[in-house]
């Protein structure tokens, strides 16, 4: 999986949680790092994403 990729899809993802009203009671970082989590796995959901 190339960094690049990785990099921008954790960043669609946190920009969409920026969306979500819902979300204002969590912290940057982890949204941050849920985004990260996130798009590991769906870039390569055979592999353990952390």
């Amino acid at each position: 999986v190339s960094s690049l990729l990785l990099e921008c899809l954790a960043n669609y993802v946190a920009e969409l949680s920026l969306l979500e009203y819902g979300m204002l009671c969590y912290s940057p970082s982890l949204i941050a790092a849920s985004a990260v989590f996130l798009a590991r796995f769906i870039l390569a959901p055979a592999k353990t994403p952390w």
